[in-house]
């Protein structure tokens, strides 16, 4: 099994600027819509009355984006993130104990994975350890 796909949203200034993947190519054939309920600064022509599920309608922005290549280490950050961001949950009750999980590598995939929600202590995932007793 190949290591997961990464898709990344770049914000600034609360607008979509890109999306960027580390494997652009596997979203060729994804239509990706930006809908963006603040309207300020859209030209009219990008300007819709959509549908809501209350029955009424609502004013957005309604915008086209395709998948470029991600010139920023995706892999990197997302290592980054679960090492910084992540803590050991408490096996009683779930409550984060405040420790910095170690972070490893899944023996299947090599995506990065807390070692605390490992399965089996080495997979990121269920169809990882299937994969890796194929």
């Amino acid at each position: 099994m190949d290591k997961p796909k990464t898709v990344a949203i770049i914000i600034e200034g609360g607008l979509v600027q890109d999306i960027v993947s580390d494997d652009p190519a596997m979203f060729r054939d994804v239509d990706f819509l930006v809908i963006d309920y603040d309207t300020e600064g859209a030209e009219p022509e990008d300007v819709y009355d959509l549908a809501q599920p209350s029955g009424g309608t609502a004013t957005a922005f309604v915008g086209w984006r395709g998948v470029t290549p991600a010139r920023i280490d995706l892999d990197q950050i997302k290592t980054d993130k679960l090492k910084n961001d992540l803590t050991d949950m408490s096996p009683e009750d779930g409550e984060p104990t405040g420790e910095a999980s170690t972070i490893i590598h899944c023996s299947h995939c090599g995506a990065p994975v807390p070692e605390s929600a490992a399965i089996n202590g080495a997979f990121c995932s269920p169809a990882c350890a299937d994969a890796a007793e194929d």
